[in-house]
């Protein structure tokens, strides 16, 4: 999931979220504020095998190609971080690669403990308790 939104959700439908299926909830760290982060650190919490994870010096637009395109301007706008675009899409591109292919691996045991498998984590990235 990424840079999730939560309160599109309603109540209701929050409370039934919950699955045995491995989750990352990767989230910029300028698109975080309380209520949201509470929202979904109670959804990840139901699900055994999810985490959430926060890539610095970031806003929810980087997580499309909108910055690639003129990052002075979306920065300005504060719809963009301080990170290079194009290095924030390569950094998420192969944080989620690595998260499919460890997810999908035949290996149960791997599946079942992805965040240790993930090999070393970009440094902007930070891997939540």
């Amino acid at each position: 999931a990424l840079d999730v939104w939560m309160f599109p959700l309603e109540k209701k439908e929050l409370a039934g979220l919950a699955c045995k299926k491995p989750l990352l909830a990767l989230d910029s760290d300028g698109f975080r504020w309380a209520d949201n982060v509470n929202e979904k650190r109670d959804v990840v919490a139901k699900w055994p095998r999810a985490r959430t994870a926060v890539m610095h010096k970031t806003m929810h637009q980087n997580f499309s190609d909108f910055p690639v395109f003129n990052p002075y301007v979306l920065r300005r706008l504060k719809m963009a971080g301080d990170m290079d675009p194009v290095d924030a899409l390569r950094q998420i591109a192969d944080v989620v690669l690595r998260f499919v292919d460890v997810t999908t691996s035949k290996d149960s045991a791997a599946a079942n403990d992805w965040p240790s498998q993930m090999g070393t984590w970009p440094s902007a990235i930070t891997l939540e308790p």
